[in-house]
């Protein structure tokens, strides 16, 4: 016991380590696993135990029958839980006895299990249930059995058509006795499915008549609220609809949660849409009702978007289809389509993230004429429709769209209404007064329906026609309108356009510029291309009208590439009036114009400084240098560039000198470098005193004309001299201008190079932070956090996704803190059996256990007064749990078998890949150590979250392959790119790995291709274990032969069981407990089931 080989349950003690259980149980021969199941069972009544160990004892005893009643009351506790995954599990035991002929599985209990089937998205064995009581005559000869399989069968999630749902939900109603106590339910049930099928005057009509049964009893009333409150969210009375459904929302289910969220979420108060979706969620997760949780991430995305949490709304969506394809897979039958307003909702985020070809995808998955789609899926399905087609150019199919609405009762609700004059606001061939009068008729809508979101994208319509209609000072009330309600509400995506908008219409200069780099930047930060092209135009624009044609051309070009990319993204087709829209061809325009005035002042500048070279040849010499200066890399580049310019510009001799950290520079044009020439130079230029000099050599009399243009930054000290001797003519204006010019020029490169290589030696030193690479917002975060942590002796909680480098944080703080000279020690806690570890961290005395042979030091003791690092702490049992609560609180440890306290001085770090909240919420992580444990919590940024860092992080691996194997391989033109747009699931690892396959593959010098795990490799493989997960979920497969045994034959790889196990983590929200019991794990094997899942 001491050493966790067994453990007590109450007066019973069993072997604690499941590999050692099962090798025992495996030699027993199968009459005597009969004989121990009975007498498991004698001891289990006695004692008493888990109703379903006991179950089990049952039916490994062959006591079929008291199984059969046992796994029926177990199902039917858990139904009215509405745990309907594990309801389903033994409603099929009891149909398992039913076939054994020991005992009767009700019809209720039937219609039960369909529902089970229904919930957890396996439509076919759901409406095969339902068709096998159709069949029997006592289900027929009842009614109310009878209308409870019709309303069942009403309810599945497969593709059959609005209309049928509607005819079974009416024979539902109509089987019943006008006397039935379920016909109140009846007609809600019908009326909800009016609704869903568009047919809302036949829903108020039929709600109308349920309002009529009397009493209206509290439970009564709780219903009529939600039936209510669903109608109005169909009208799009979403305030009225939000006031009858929290009439009922101390009754807590999954629709009365998701429909307040979504209320709340069309309100515009996004923080209780949020908070009442992740409470809907949670549900949904609890009761393993896929469909459910599917709807939640595409909701919860949907919020998020419009907060502007771009990232974590793709991540949302992004799982939410995953689940999709896992329900699709897990039954052909299953209804995709009543899935539509997720992958709308996904689309509307690809297209503000400018990803218009898989938001084109995405809306090309049902066609509007499908039939099993809800009608208000259908028009919201066909509003987003709309609103892509006319940003990317097809007004055509906008009106088209808009043709097949006209007639859905629906679509001419007002809040659908909203939603169409939003579309129109923007189309082209709608004049700009019929959209002022639409727009302002939509605000006041929105005022009555209390749509603050709405609201807010109308006063930012409203303020775009009145700027395209020169009516600036409306523009500017109705963006400040708009900014000030998008800032209150949190609507960082209106905020943005707000601000754009505001800019546009600003009549003062300062704050013109002010709103639109605010505008930009924001874009920039959310990732909003389409904004960042467009406030990137006005910004140019202000500055090409004010002369500074450097920064226009930098924001000008920004606004065109971004355009250029976005393009790419686009049909061919609808390219020539998606780049025709007014404020993409001005920016085009704008640019080339700052092009020919940049031209035209360069050649303003140097046309008359020597008329034998040549107006062309002039101008070519001086726009050779500004792009040349523009992109050296050292100083003596530079001096070249700056020669060539002078001895093509003019005739006169010239001498340019530059003094720098790496030396001296002399170039010498049409003259000798003589030290007399040298020292010439160096008077005139202390008499210029760091300022350009035209004159003479000598301050006495006039001998030579010279002119001195100094060459000055923080590190270089120079100039170019130039000389006109008495037989020559001497400097004109114009060339004194040039020289100016060359001078400025030059000064900027020199300044610019400081820059460049201030910047690497930053970058440099980020490499080197404690071997940790990077310089994205978020790893400079982590590098801050790191150097607090350094500053004292608080425990620290690491926190990020396998491969993010969470020892390398824990080394960092060490390294950097007061012990750096002490000991680091380093544990994996998932990669030490549970009989070992508590020997491996406290020690042991001699003869505590088997082979404990001389007292053993534990690794606290190795670590005293350095650093212990506790990797995959959430790996550890409660048992250990509690033991490393006591060493951090008493500052001792007692080595396994000895009586005598030791005191340790131990810096904590642990780490986990896993959410400890979580874990702590379901108990499987005491929440005393958490606190004690997170007192600074240091959370790490996945690679996908910092794409900027990779190309850096790339060449730090590059450049460690080339010292050790002493080459000089480097990466061709675009492989960097390549890495950048890949997710790596495996984070810095998994790029590791791939940069040094690449490295030792490569045959030359040159790295052509890094090869990564294709997506069509990783959708096969995902495919495969995907399926495999179903067989698990399914039953079809037991985990113990299928993975177990699998494994341990190495049939299959340690990194599919891997994938398999974070599949079904991501399915049950990071649970074990409800994973296991989703690969029916019995609750006896759970610990089993960890031991192998640690290895």
């Amino acid at each position: 016991e001491d050493i966790g080989l067994i453990e007590r349950c109450g007066s019973l003690i069993r072997i604690a380590y499941p590999p050692l259980a099962q090798r025992i149980y495996r030699g027993i021969p199968p009459g005597k696993k009969l004989s121990l199941a009975k007498r498991t069972l004698d001891v289990f009544r006695t004692n008493g135990c888990d109703l379903e160990d006991l179950a089990y004892y049952f039916l490994a005893a062959g006591e079929l029958e008291e199984a059969g009643k046992l796994y029926r009351r177990l199902a039917n506790e858990a139904y009215e839980k509405r745990n309907y995954q594990d309801a389903r599990i033994f409603y099929e035991h009891l149909r398992e006895s039913e076939r054994r002929g020991v005992l009767q599985f009700p019809a209720p209990d039937k219609i039960n299990l369909a529902h089970c089937y229904a919930s957890v998205g396996r439509p076919t064995q759901s409406r095969a249930v339902c068709e096998e009581l159709l069949s029997n005559d006592a289900v027929v000869k009842d009614p109310e059995l009878l209308s409870r399989v019709y309303a069942r069968m009403a309810n599945i999630f497969d593709k059959r058509p609005a209309e049928e749902r509607v005819r079974l939900s009416r024979l539902a109603l109509e089987c019943l006795t006008s006397d039935s106590p379920k016909l109140f339910n009846r007609y809600l049930h019908f009326c909800r499915t009016l609704m869903k099928a568009g047919a809302l005057s036949d829903a108020a009509e039929t709600l109308k008549k349920a309002k009529e049964f009397r009493p209206l009893s509290p439970k009564v009333a709780n219903l009529l609220n939600r039936a209510e409150g669903e109608l109005l969210i169909n009208l799009g009375d979403f305030r009225g609809a939000a006031e009858s459904l929290l009439q009922s929302a101390h009754n807590e289910t999954f629709d009365t949660l998701n429909n307040l969220a979504l209320c709340f979420e069309n309100l515009g108060d996004l923080q209780r849409a949020y908070s009442f979706q992740s409470q809907a969620m949670k549900i949904a997760i609890a009761d393993g009702i896929l469909p459910a949780h599917v709807l939640s991430l595409g909701n919860v995305g949907s919020i998020k978007t419009k907060q502007g949490l771009m990232q974590e709304a793709e991540d949302l969506f992004e799982n939410a289809l995953v689940l999709i394809l896992q329900l699709k897979k897990k039954d052909p039958a299953f209804d995709s389509h009543r899935f539509i307003t997720v992958q709308c909702d996904t689309a509307f985020h690809d297209m503000q993230a400018g990803k218009y070809g898989r938001a084109a995808e995405l809306l090309k998955i049902i066609p509007p004429s499908v039939g099993s789609l809800y009608e208000m899926d259908k028009v919201y399905c066909g509003i987003v429709r709309c609103f892509f087609y006319r940003d990317i150019g097809l007004p055509k199919n906008v009106r088209h769209i808009l043709s097949k609405l006209k007639d859905s009762p629906t679509f001419k609700t007002p809040y659908f209404s909203v939603e169409h004059t939003l579309v129109e606001a923007r189309m082209p061939d709608v004049s700009d007064p019929e959209k002022l009068r639409r727009l302002e008729e939509g605000l006041e809508t929105t005022e009555r329906l209390g749509t603050l979101y709405q609201r807010c994208q109308v006063l930012n319509e409203l303020a775009a026609v009145h700027t395209s209609m020169d009516e600036k000072p409306k523009a500017q009330e109705y963006s400040k309108r708009a900014l000030q309600l998008a800032r209150k509400q949190g609507y960082k995506l209106l905020a943005v356009r707000g601000l754009l908008l505001a800019g546009v219409a600003s009549d003062k200069q300062k704050a013109k510029e002010h709103e639109l780099l605010a505008a930009f930047q924001s874009a920039a930060e959310m990732g909003l291309p389409e904004l960042v092209a467009e406030s990137a135009f006005h910004i140019g624009m202000l500055h090409l009208e004010a002369g500074n044609l450097v920064t226009a051309r930098e924001y000008l070009t920004r606004s065109v590439s971004t355009t250029a990319q976005l393009a790419e993204e686009i049909p061919p087709r609808c390219r020539p009036n998606y780049l025709g829209v007014p404020w993409r061809r001005n920016a085009r325009q704008g640019l080339e114009q700052c092009n020919r005035n940049m031209q035209q002042r360069s050649t303003s500048a140097i046309s008359d400084a020597h008329n034998d070279l040549g107006e062309d040849r002039y101008f070519k010499a001086t726009y050779r240098l500004a792009l040349s200066a523009a992109a050296i890399k050292s100083a003596e580049a530079l001096i070249t560039s700056i020669e060539e310019t002078v001895r093509t510009s003019l005739a006169h001799g010239a001498l340019i000198l530059l003094k720098g950290p790496t030396g001296i520079i002399t170039r010498a044009i049409r003259i000798k470098p003589s030290d007399q020439v040298i020292r010439e130079a160096r008077n005139v230029a202390t008499m210029a005193k760091n300022r350009i000099y035209f004159g003479s050599a000598e301050m006495d009399r006039q001998k030579e004309i010279v002119a001195w243009v100094p060459l000055l930054s923080e590190t270089w000290e120079g100039g170019i001299y130039v000389v006109c001797r008495q037989n020559e003519p001497p400097l004109t204006e114009k060339e004194m201008e040039l020289l100016a010019i060359i001078g400025t020029t030059g000064n900027g490169a020199l300044r610019g190079l400081e820059t460049h290589q201030a910047s690497e030696t930053k970058n440099i030193v980020l490499d080197e932070f404690y071997g940790m690479v990077g310089a994205s917002k978020a790893i400079r975060e982590v590098y801050s956090q790191i150097q607090i942590a350094a500053r004292n002796t608080a425990t620290v909680l690491i926190e990020g996704e396998s491969g993010t480098g969470k020892e390398l944080v824990a080394k960092a703080i060490h390294a950097a803190g007061t012990r750096a000279k002490e000991p680091f020690v380093a544990v994996d806690c998932g990669a030490i059996p549970e009989s070992l570890i508590e020997a491996e961290l406290f020690g042991a005395k001699k003869g505590s256990y088997t082979g404990a042979v001389a007292d053993r030091q534990g690794l606290f003791e190795a670590a005293h007064r350095g650093t212990l690092f506790l990797d995959e702490i959430s790996n550890t049992t409660p048992a250990l749990q509690a033991k490393l609560l006591r060493v951090i609180q008493e500052r001792e440890i007692r080595r396994i078998g000895d009586t005598k306290d030791r005191p340790i001085d131990v810096r904590l770090i642990v780490a986990s890949n896993t959410n400890l909240e979580a874990l702590a919420g379901e108990g499987r992580f005491r929440k005393d150590l958490l606190y004690r444990l997170k007192v600074f919590d240091i959370k790490l940024p996945s690679l996908r979250a910092r794409r900027d860092d990779i190309p850096m992080i790339a060449h730090a691996f590059l450049h460690k392959l080339n010292t050790v194997n002493k080459l000089k391989k480097y990466f061709a033109a675009g492989v960097l790119d390549h890495l950048a747009a890949h997710n790596f699931p495996g984070n810095v690892r998994e790029l590791q790995n791939a940069i040094e396959r690449a490295f030792f593959s490569a045959k030359s010098s040159l790295i052509s291709e890094v090869i990564l795990e294709t997506q069509t490799a990783v959708s096969a493989a995902h495919d495969e274990v995907q399926s495999w997960f179903a067989d698990l979920s399914e039953g079809r497969q037991d985990f113990w032969s299928a993975v177990r045994n699998r494994y341990k034959r190495r049939d299959i790889s340690r990194e599919k069981v891997v994938a398999l196990v974070d599949l079904g983590l991501r399915s049950t929200r990071g649970s074990y407990k409800t994973l296991a019991a989703k690969f029916h794990v019995k609750e006896h094997e759970y610990h089993r089931f960890m031991d192998f899942l640690r290895r």
